[in-house]
């Protein structure tokens, strides 16, 4: 087999939630769709569904949906066909704690991925399994790499 026909370097397409339609997982579902993925992306305020482009929204790229990932119900609902990826993204650390250990106990789905802001609480979630991403961390490593750049 060549290598333009190696089965490896196909890409298959995830189905992913994320939750939390602000900035961040608009920014995301975004980059995930373009990239082929089937994404849905939920929040418990039907305003911030106006940030998605319209056209992603008409093409069937991103699917909004109404609810809270606090509760496993919404989750469950939200899932519909089972789910490769849950992304966490609220603004709110306690809310991505709490529906990320649902998604990955409760609901089962494989990669849970969790934005917090505290450092300790990375440190005690990491150790019980959950992929935590601390923003405050993430962007003091960019900025720090950025400014000490030699280019």
């Amino acid at each position: 087999m060549n290598k333009n026909n190696d089965l490896h370097n196909i890409y298959k397409s995830r189905r992913i939630l994320i939750l939390g339609c602000g900035y961040m997982g608009i920014d995301v579902a975004l980059r995930l769709s373009e990239a082929g993925n089937i994404v849905k992306i939920m929040d418990s305020d039907p305003n911030t569904f106006s940030r998605i482009p319209k056209n992603m929204i008409d093409s069937n790229r991103i699917q909004p949906i109404l609810g809270d990932g606090v509760f496993e119900d919404d989750i469950r609902r939200a899932s519909g066909q089972k789910l490769d990826v849950f992304i966490a993204a609220t603004g709110i650390t306690s809310v991505n704690i709490m529906s990320s250990q649902k998604a990955m106990h409760l609901v089962k789905i494989p990669k849970v991925i969790c934005v917090v802001d505290d450092e300790d609480v990375e440190e005690i979630y990491s150790q019980m399994g959950l992929q935590i991403l601390n923003r405050r961390k993430l962007a003091v490593e960019h900025i720090l790499m950025d400014a000490l750049d030699q280019k």
